[in-house]
């Protein structure tokens, strides 16, 4: 019974050597602060289910923004992205909630890279208006192409539409 218990923990402090620096190493100089900011250019609403209860379901809702990416605060890559979601909406009286899982696709022809991902957005307090107006909790993952390769963004947001999303750039 010792011996299985020195052996498996010897076992463990090998594998822990080697996890340990690759956990270690993203943030070794690498991780830089990015900040995004999207502006709304069209939409298309894509598919829409209705139920009887306030609820409805969306699938492949297309919108289309130009994107500013600003790295480790220099001036702002603009760029495009395309955004597809899926969403369930859920509306009250006075108080929407729209949950969206999106995938994103921002192109930055003047860098030749794009960076892609996934989006979680929760929006609460939606006034259909005009204007439209919301709260938006969001969350992102991006892993870069071409000249970003090897680059993931990681950046998310708290507040009123239209605000400016902060989180940082890993590097290689």
């Amino acid at each position: 019974m010792k011996k299985k218990f020195i052996v498996l923990s010897l076992g463990l402090l090998i594998l822990f050597a080697f996890v340990a620096p690759v956990i270690a190493g993203p943030t070794n100089g690498q991780k830089v602060p990015v900040t995004l900011k999207f502006t709304v250019i069209k939409g298309a609403p894509g598919e829409r289910w209705d139920t009887n209860g306030n609820t409805s379901q969306r699938r492949d809702w297309r919108i289309n923004y130009t994107v500013y990416l600003s790295i480790d605060g220099a001036a702002p890559i603009v760029g495009k992205s395309v955004d597809v979601r899926d969403a369930m909406v859920f509306r009250g009286e006075k108080v929407g909630m729209e949950v969206y899982r999106q995938d994103t696709v921002m192109s930055f022809p003047t860098e030749g890279g794009t960076f892609e991902g996934n989006e979680m957005l929760l929006l609460t307090d939606v006034n259909i208006g005009p204007p439209l107006t919301f709260y938006l909790k969001a969350h992102a993952v991006f892993h870069g192409t071409g000249a970003f390769e090897g680059q993931t963004i990681n950046a998310d947001y708290d507040g009123p539409q239209g605000g400016v999303w902060t989180g940082y750039l890993l590097k290689p």
